[in-house]
């Protein structure tokens, strides 16, 4: 059929518009002169019959096709693009920072208090693993060598003096209890010397240094030397020869810039969009106009309590030496991508067009010469990026071809006078229907909420003595054991209560020993000599058992404990051990860093149960009690809608926030894995009553002070239809006007639906 004009003057309209009167350019006049040819039928034609092609433009009703003229295309200089296979990304931003790993940045300090007598590297220079940083003259370090020296000519003198008094004690000479005096002075003299050669080399100095020092070969000043523990930058502030520094003081940091972190700051409610192994394009506020790529390996296990973002981690490298370009506190932008896995049927961006709530495009069917015949198909779209949308859905298919430009033109003759969805559309929009019926509407209230991980599932790792941080055994969000060792201190006391135990094994051992030459010796030994050997033996037996416990207290193993006893095997770290299984969720750390009892360093969650933690209103407290079942949405995935009940509750109201604390366990495993802290909306029930007429609070929509809802009629259109509403809980709502029981109306796609409503109205 044609498409008639109201008004037959219009033609006129066409080529002859007064450049006075109506000052716009040819190309706009051109396309008036073209829609004039549309919508105007040749006076020959009649219903049914299709207008001459030379003259515009006509719809097959039967078909649905359009026919456009070749002067017509000409002038609208209507073009068309191939219909392909591809791999359309989509986009989303975040901020982020580049930091050090844990173990790529490092603080240097020393073991014992001095002064420093020699630097041997400058700021900014590269230095190696092992590479010797600086020496320091300390007072401690020359007892420790005065120590080594007494100890060892006493054990000399002993050795010589017990070997002297074996050769008389055979010749019966001496007697036996003065040899065996003897021998006792001399295994105590070889232990004191044992237990301070071993405090030498805890503090990292070379064994041959010391035997030199103790044969008198070496008469050199010793010095504390300084050494590199990871390659990298050297840098160091205020330092210099002569500067006195304290034990445990930083006086060194070290950044290897070859491999850094980029941590990605994530709003909560997009933490369930990025995966391991997503690709993501990165820009600094330092290097405008420059982009670099790198790959998502590690989700955060946490959020944090004050921003509540979650953290993302990539791992991106500088090409060294000569070009460092990343470092450490940069900040700046990413771009994430959402790739498909498979290629998709994708249209260009300007091939799209929409009609309300529906989205099309024109395919061209046939083009000659002469003419050319389009057709609507609607599509389902995907993600959209680089000029192209891939399509979900839509009777599409490479090598089809479809209109990229005039096609805005062309597109008003398919437009619709009536809200009427097709399958593709309704796909598209995600329309979803429900019926009026009778419900039970609930009476309900709100609070705020936040996942909470059960305090016998959460564990901070502290180190139980002073020291600095030698090793780090984990990475983020590492999944440990119980028992697993996380971290390693190196600490003087602990190597000092392991000396503790040492020397009171050695002890316990010669005084054994002692006792039993005198058992052996009958009555020729004193009584009280033999008492007073049997006293020593059980103080160094008491001493070994309470420094047993506190190693233990430490966490020492009982294999470790036996090594230090049997073998004089040293510990040279503390070892801090996992209490719980569970993940790594913080560490604020780096090698070399000085730590302290009161410290915390890691802290792991155990994410198999969590509770949440409803923060309940003053005027609501007297409304809520254990047992009380609840509805819980989270912030991450506001879909999702969890139910649970109240297990226990607080018994104070915060003088501050004024609300009291509801715990509730959630039914099912829908909070596993779920970080601590993750935000919710809480929704108790305290009663219910019935309603005749309910729809889905989604079906809702509100102008103003007016509420509509759409409704599906028979015919398959859509009517946009005033209501009236009465109680609400948080999912349904009473209608009281309006709607009648068994009408079907959308509950989803509601705001798409009122787009289009808006275009045709």
């Amino acid at each position: 059929m044609f498409i008639h004009s109201r008004n037959r003057a219009q033609p006129e309209l066409a080529g002859t518009v007064p450049r006075q009167a109506f000052p716009v350019n040819r190309t706009f006049a051109l396309v008036l002169g073209v829609l004039s040819f549309f919508v105007v039928a040749p006076a020959g034609a009649h219903e049914g019959h299709a207008p001459l092609l030379t003259r515009g433009a006509s719809i097959d009703p039967a078909t649905g096709v359009l026919r456009l003229s070749r002067e017509a295309r000409s002038i609208l200089d209507v073009m068309t693009e191939e219909v392909t296979e591809r791999k359309v990304e989509g986009h989303w931003f975040a901020y982020a920072a580049i930091e050090s790993p844990w173990t790529g940045s490092a603080f240097v300090s020393p073991l014992l208090a001095g002064r420093i007598v020699k630097l041997h590297v400058q700021p900014g220079e590269n230095v190696k693993s092992g590479q010797l940083l600086a020496e320091l003259d300390s007072q401690e370090l020359q007892q420790l060598r005065q120590e080594l020296l007494t100890a060892k000519n006493a054990a000399d003198l002993a050795s010589d003096t017990a070997k002297r008094l074996d050769s008389a004690a055979n010749a019966g000479a001496v007697a036996g209890q003065q040899l065996l005096e003897a021998q006792n002075q001399a295994a105590q003299a070889a232990n004191a010397l044992s237990v301070a050669r071993r405090k030498w080399l805890a503090l990292g100095l070379e064994e041959s240094r010391l035997d030199g020092v103790l044969s008198g070969v070496d008469q050199q000043p010793v010095y504390m030397p300084i050494m590199a523990p990871i390659e990298g930058v050297a840098n160091h502030a205020d330092l210099s020869v002569g500067k006195i520094v304290a034990p445990q003081e930083h006086i060194f940091e070290i950044a290897d810039l070859r491999t850094l972190w980029l941590r990605i700051r994530i709003l909560e409610k997009d933490f369930d969009r990025i995966q391991i192994g997503q690709v993501l394009s990165f820009t600094l506020s330092a290097h405008p106009g420059k982009s670099w790529l790198a790959t998502v390996d590690k989700l955060g296990a946490a959020l944090d309590p004050e921003t509540h973002l979650a953290d993302a981690w990539a791992t991106v490298t500088n090409p060294m030496p000569d070009d460092i370009r990343l470092m450490p506190g940069m900040r700046g932008q990413v771009q994430i991508s959402q790739t498909n896995t498979v290629s998709r049927v994708a249209v260009p961006t300007a091939a799209v067009f929409r009609d309300g709530a529906e989205r099309f495009v024109l395919v061209e069917q046939t083009s000659t010469k002469e003419s050319s015949e389009y057709k609507k198909q609607s599509i389902v779209t995907g993600q959209q990026s680089g000029g192209f949308i891939e399509l979900r859905g839509g009777k599409l298919y490479p090598g089809d071809r479809v209109v990229t430009q005039g096609g805005h033109e062309l597109a008003v003759f398919f437009t619709k006078g009536s809200l009427r969805l097709n399958e593709e559309t309704a796909k598209d929009i995600g329309l979803s229907l429900a019926s009026v019926s009778g419900r039970l509407i609930e009476d309900v209230f709100d609070a705020d909420g936040a996942v909470d991980v059960p305090t016998d599932r959460r564990f901070i790792a502290s180190s139980p003595l002073n020291g600095v941080i030698e090793r780090i055994r984990i990475d983020r969000s590492h999944a440990v054991r119980k028992g697993d060792v996380i971290a390693e201190v190196k600490s003087l006391e602990f190597h000092n209560l392991q000396l503790e135990l040492l020397g009171a094994t050695l002890d316990q051992q010669l005084q054994s020993t002692v006792l039993e030459k005198l058992k052996l010796s009958g009555d020729s030994i004193a009584r009280r000599r033999f008492l007073d050997v049997e006293a020593a033996e059980r103080d160094a037996a008491f001493r070994i058992e309470g420094t047993r416990r506190r190693l233990a207290a430490l966490g020492v193993t009982e294999e470790e404990l036996r090594k230090i006893q049997t073998d004089s095997q040293l510990m040279p770290t503390l070892p801090l051990r996992a209490l719980i299984d569970g993940t790594v969720v913080t560490f604020t750390k780096v090698l070399g860093q000085v730590v302290r009892p009161e410290e915390p360093l890691f802290e792991i969650h155990d994410l198999s149960k969590s509770f949440v933690e409803a923060f309940v209103a003053e005027r609501d407290s007297g409304r809520v009690q254990v047992g009380q079942p609840v509805r819980i949405r989270l912030v991450s995935d506001p879909e999702a809608v969890l139910t649970g009940r109240v297990i226990r509750l607080g018994h104070t109201v915060g003088t501050a926030s004024r609300t009291l604390s509801a715990w509730i366990e959630v039914e099912g495993d829908g909070m596993q894995q779920r970080p601590h802290n993750s935000l919710a909306r809480v929704t108790f029930k305290a009663g219910e009553s019935p309603a005749r007429t309910t729809v889905p609070l989604s079906a809702l929509l509100q102008e103003g002070n007016r509420r509509f809802v759409f409704v599906k009629g028979g015919d398959g259109t859509f009517a946009r239809r005033p209501i009236s509403v009465g109680r609400k809980d948080d999912r349904f709502a009473e209608i009281t006007h309006g709607l009648a029981g068994g009408e079907t109306v959308a509950v989803r796609g509601v705001f798409q639906l009122q787009t289009g409503y808006a275009a045709i109205r």
